[in-house]
């Protein structure tokens, strides 16, 4: 499953900066929340949805839709952490 604000930016054919610049985030903040070590938040989902309806460029996002989707990935995000911890070797873990 691939992370649902990585692929709203690249259905947009934004890069990061320029969906960051879009949304109304910092680079860094946004960076964070595609690569899955900030969950997205109420005012991410906010304007996702906000420029959506607004432009003619970006798809429109559904919160609850998108929420889901986020669900989805981070499960599978961890569920391939705990499989690749669960077959290292032991003293790789110490």
């Amino acid at each position: 499953m691939k992370n649902p604000l990585k692929t709203w930016r690249e259905k947009t054919g934004f890069t990061r900066s320029e969906a960051a610049t879009v949304l109304g985030f910092n680079y860094s903040f946004y960076c964070q929340i595609e690569s899955g070590t900030q969950a997205p938040t109420a005012t991410i989902l906010e304007a996702l949805e906000h420029v959506g309806r607004e432009s003619e460029v970006c798809p429109e996002v559904n919160q609850a839709d998108f929420m889901l989707k986020w669900a989805r990935y981070e499960a599978d995000r961890r569920r391939k952490l705990l499989a690749r911890r669960r077959d290292s070797p032991a003293e790789a873990r110490a």
